[in-house]
């Protein structure tokens, strides 16, 4: 009886697992945010002056209000916002450069 119900929560598991597995990162760290927002020369100049210095060539997207990931965090408690792989989260929370969609 008890290899039946741990065998229906595996199971029930499964697509959270499937989704989790297609959430990581080549570069950068696995964040939740809250805006992503495209780098455009006016969306750094007004983070420029909130943070200093912020770097010149900053490729993909800038994230706001974000939190780490884990694999257990996201089958657990899923993003309820925007996953993407940051390479420069040193401003973590508050901020986060460089990111693009996870693979």
């Amino acid at each position: 009886m008890r290899i039946r119900g741990i065998s229906a929560v595996f199971a029930m598991s499964l697509p959270i697992l499937a989704a989790a597995i297609g959430t990581s990162c080549i570069t950068g760290s696995l964040l939740c945010c809250n805006v992503v927002e495209p780098a455009t020369a006016q969306n750094i100049a007004d983070l420029g002056s909130i943070l200093s210095p912020i770097p010149p060539d900053i490729v993909g997207s800038i994230g706001l209000e974000c939190t780490p990931v884990t694999l257990l965090g996201i089958i657990l408690t899923p993003c309820a916002n925007q996953l993407v792989c940051c390479s420069l989260d040193q401003l973590a929370p508050l901020v986060a450069l460089g990111c693009e969609a996870p693979l």
